[in-house]
């Protein structure tokens, strides 16, 4: 007879290999894609969208929490580094209840 848990224990590892994947780019089913090296700090390009989000996410923060009387705005990204990290997710789910919650999760660069 099968187990209950069976189905849940299966989202779990199907959910946690496309986590794999998509944090973690050197963990790849396509030996070709390129691989990276975790916890390594690597530069970024300055003009990469993503890099421009994170300033302009910075300046809105640092604006929101400063008292200033004037707002700071970017002018120029002189340099921009970046960071992989892994992470591990403990979910808990319930498929007949359609429920599914976080109980751990750990991120760190080594």
């Amino acid at each position: 007879m099968a187990s209950p848990l069976c189905p849940a224990v299966l989202l779990l590892a199907a959910f946690a290999l496309i986590l794999a994947l998509a944090v973690n780019p050197a963990v790849s089913i396509n030996s070709k894609d390129k691989q990276v090296a975790v916890g390594r700090v690597e530069e970024a390009d300055p003009n990469d969208q993503e890099t421009q989000k994170v300033v302009n996410f910075a300046v809105k923060t640092y604006n929101d929490l400063n008292n200033d009387l004037y707002l700071s705005r970017p002018i120029r990204v002189m340099s921009a580094n970046q960071q992989k990290v892994t992470c591990n997710f403990e979910i808990n789910t319930k498929p007949w209840l359609n429920e599914m919650s976080m109980t751990n999760f750990n991120c760190h660069s080594a």
